[in-house]
């Protein structure tokens, strides 16, 4: 059975309170709820509502661990690998505005050896089994822009099956061949990325979305349902670690631990942690609903910015397509694209530039190829067909993506970061960028080792 629900937030204790509550509220005619443990990870200064069955870390607790590290363990021997697992879990830098990597470290951490389901704070979970009659009866019908009230309302005429999700959840993740359960559609738009909206003709997007509506809700704001419609096995490693279950029998790696769309290059170290492993995705329903508003889903269209872990993407694919390491250990994985990341951190200044400016180049031609196909096929299937104002607008979006990423490189001549703004030259970013990318290959290259010194914690 799972062992322990658990938060990661960060100064929102409105939203963390009531994802608590709502999954309080459903497990209540478990047998085995008195075992089941809630952890919070704060990384803020939220006053959380704590009590006996919820359990807090925050920052502070952080610390304490990488103390006790530096005084038990081989770490504190070494400064070079000290401040590596102080990187990893985002310590006492003014810089950088750390997110939910650095706390999903310390989470992973103190959680290893356990069956855990994570969710963000802004998730309710109701555990109703999806099938097409339920999402035509119960989502299609309702609001999407839900309050408090409403929340409540609804939840007390659905009842939720949590138990059956549970039930479900521990089955899958007692396959041997399986590293991670995840649960509803994957990311803001029913994709694998914030953009993925454009990975798809409009009429997947239709058959994701069902109806206009819903289209609209997706592309501007993130208070949408998710679901999928079966179990499905996931071929391709990238998805959003919005609510996601592991059982810790596979090697899961760390997040690099600042930046937006950490979760996006957590995928491609797991699947180079765990090539021949899977991610399953559950067919339960998920409402990701925010309570601030956040409606600024189009606005963002119009700022193509590549973040420090799109760049670490980039070198984590090219790694993919270079490397053959051994599929049968794990720790030598790790250190092979551990000396992959160091190698890179010791190419020249310009050199360094031109590798990721030649991975951008590659990656955004093979994307906008795929766009220009799905407008081509978008304008022809509309050639005699009534389309609706919405098909429209979507083939308008499509066509604004391409012209933005052509901007992009009349605009961006450095490449570099969006973090590194701040920074009053290229080479400081440069070698902040150097600085971190081996700070974290030597991270990876400890992490096994770093979670069985945390058993003993």
């Amino acid at each position: 059975m799972i062992d322990a629900f658990c938060w990661v937030t960060k100064d929102r204790s409105e939203a963390l309170d009531r994802s608590i509550n709502f999954a309080r509220s459903q497990i209540q005619n478990l047998k085995s709820k008195d075992n089941l443990r809630f952890y919070a990870f704060e990384d803020g200064n939220s006053n959380l509502n704590r009590n006996d069955h919820l359990i807090c870390f925050n920052r502070q607790d952080r610390k304490q661990f990488c103390d006790w590290l530096s005084t038990h363990s081989r770490f504190g021997k070494s400064n070079t690998i000290t401040e590596a697992v102080h990187f990893l879990f985002g310590l006492d830098d003014p810089v950088i505005d750390w997110t939910t990597g650095a706390n999903a470290n310390f989470m992973n951490l103190m959680m290893y050896g356990k069956k855990v389901l994570t969710l963000d704070d802004d998730i309710v979970l109701d555990g109703i089994k999806v099938t097409n009659d339920q999402i035509t009866n119960n989502i299609k019908k309702r609001k999407y822009f839900l309050n408090q009230l409403e929340l409540q309302d609804y939840y007390a005429k659905h009842n939720g099956n949590t138990s059956r999700l549970l039930s479900e959840l521990n089955e899958v993740l007692d396959d041997p061949d399986n590293a991670i359960a995840s649960i509803g559609i994957l990311g803001d738009t029913g994709s694998p990325d914030a953009r993925g909206i454009f990975n798809h003709t409009y009429e997947e997007v239709e058959n994701i979305l069902l109806e206009p509506e819903l289209f609209y809700a997706a592309i501007t704001n993130r208070l949408i349902h998710r679901y999928v419609i079966q179990r499905t096995e996931m071929k391709d490693f990238s998805f959003m670690t919005t609510c996601y279950a592991i059982n810790h029998k596979h090697p899961i790696p760390p997040f690099f631990p600042y930046g937006r769309n950490h979760d996006g290059f957590f995928s491609f170290c797991l699947k180079i942690a765990n090539p021949i492993s899977r991610i399953i995705q559950i067919p339960y329903s998920v409402l990701h609903s925010p309570i601030e508003d956040r409606m600024d889903r189009i606005e963002d269209l119009k700022k193509l910015r590549l973040r420090m872990n799109d760049f670490l993407i980039f070198a984590a694919a090219d790694f993919l397509t270079k490397e053959q390491v051994s599929r049968t250990n794990s720790i030598e994985r790790f250190n092979v694209f551990s000396r992959f990341l160091i190698s890179i951190t010791e190419l020249s200044d310009l050199q360094f530039l031109n590798y990721f400016q030649s991975q951008i180049h590659e990656y955004f031609n093979r994307r906008s190829n795929r766009l220009n196909g799905i407008l081509a096929k978008g304008i022809l299937s509309s050639n005699g067909v009534g389309h609706s104002a919405d098909h429209e607008h979507y083939i308008d979006l499509v066509r604004s993506e391409i012209q933005l990423m052509g901007e992009f490189f009349q605009r961006e001549q450095n490449h570099l970061p969006s973090e590194f703004d701040r920074f009053s030259n290229v080479g400081e970013a440069i070698s902040r960028m150097k600085s971190d990318i081996k700070k974290f290959a030597i991270a990876i290259s400890i992490w096994p080792e770093l979670k069985e010194r945390a058993l003993e914690y």
